[in-house]
């Protein structure tokens, strides 16, 4: 009987386990709360990361402001939202660090210029010092 009852609570243990797991998406899944597609003219829009550990991360973070939820990401464990305003854009919470790229632009960081070639002034190279 004791054996049973630990069996169907390691059976039902295991089963809440997998219900935290993240599913992946169906083939050509396109995410769409991203803040290049959920900005709109005129509007500041933040992305704003979250786990299952820290649910209500985003929504600390934005309480005492003028965003609002847009959009929330797939995934059981962890997973962004976007938080918008409207009109000018108002005091940014502590710890969002930069603001969201503006509509057309991909967040992405400028290139880094490749390093200048040495020139090569016809001199041989320095030899090592014994």
């Amino acid at each position: 009987m004791l054996r049973t009852a630990l069996l169907s609570l390691l059976l039902v243990g295991a089963a809440a386990s997998t219900a935290l797991a993240d599913v992946p998406p169906p083939p050509g899944y396109v995410e769409q709360c991203t803040v290049k597609k959920q900005q709109g003219e005129g509007e500041h829009c933040y992305s704003c990361s979250a786990w299952h550990g820290d649910y209500d991360a985003c929504v600390k973070r934005f309480k005492d402001t003028d965003y609002t939820r847009r959009c929330k990401t797939r995934g059981a464990s962890t997973w962004s939202e976007v938080w918008c305003h409207k009109g000018p854009e108002p005091k940014v919470p502590p710890g969002l660090g930069t603001p969201a790229p503006k509509k057309g632009d991909d967040g992405a960081p400028p290139p880094t210029p490749a390093p200048e070639p040495e020139k090569d002034d016809g001199a041989p190279p320095p030899t090592p010092a014994p």
